[in-house]
């Protein structure tokens, strides 16, 4: 409705691209995005939804591209960064997450999340007890069913008793993680 009156203000277009893909209605927020990026293409919220209906496509290279693009305009954005972070785990490319992650860090300490998933870096390249630090200290700004399993797991060699009782916990807080489907 905002729009029919005018058409030209490129907010209108990010909020509707917004609402379009928080709907599953990715063709259409990807015209909305572009018809935005062509009144204004400094708008990093443009970026970031565009990126975010990549991601959900399973298209991670053009996900990953369209976010550095967005970062580029708003370098630090902490949620983009950890958008960015997550892209670089599903390609493998551990060194780069872990620049990300530690560049979200640097801007906002207590992003629980961002530490918790420079742990699951540290995990993928068997530096457990980096894993094991990052974990604890995600689990001491937010005690969280995801983080407390992460570092259940991480512990299962080394405290086989601990690893069972994190795990217990987690899944009091989350018994979703029982289900194969999650």
């Amino acid at each position: 409705l905002a729009l029919s009156f005018d058409q030209n203000n490129e907010k209108l277009w990010a909020i509707l691209a917004e609402a379009q893909m928080r709907n599953n209605l990715f063709k259409d927020a990807l015209k909305s995005i572009h018809k935005g990026k062509s009144l204004n293409s400094e708008i990093a919220d443009f970026y970031f939804v565009e990126s975010s209906i990549y991601l959900q496509r399973e298209k991670l290279r053009k996900a990953r591209k369209t976010l550095e693009n967005g970062l580029i305009i708003e370098p630090k954005n902490t949620f983009a960064l950890f958008q960015l972070g997550n892209i670089f785990i599903m390609e493998k490319n551990y060194k780069e997450a872990l620049k990300i992650f530690e560049r979200a860090v640097k801007i906002k300490s207590d992003f629980w999340q961002v530490i918790n998933n420079i742990g699951l870096v540290y995990y993928e390249i068997n530096e457990k007890l980096f894993a094991e630090i990052n974990f604890k200290k995600a689990i001491s700004i937010e005690r969280n069913g995801e983080t407390l399993l992460a570092l259940a797991v991480t512990l299962q060699n080394k405290d086989y008793k601990k690893s069972i009782f994190l795990a217990k916990e987690a899944l009091k807080l989350n018994p979703s993680f029982v289900s194969n489907e999650y």
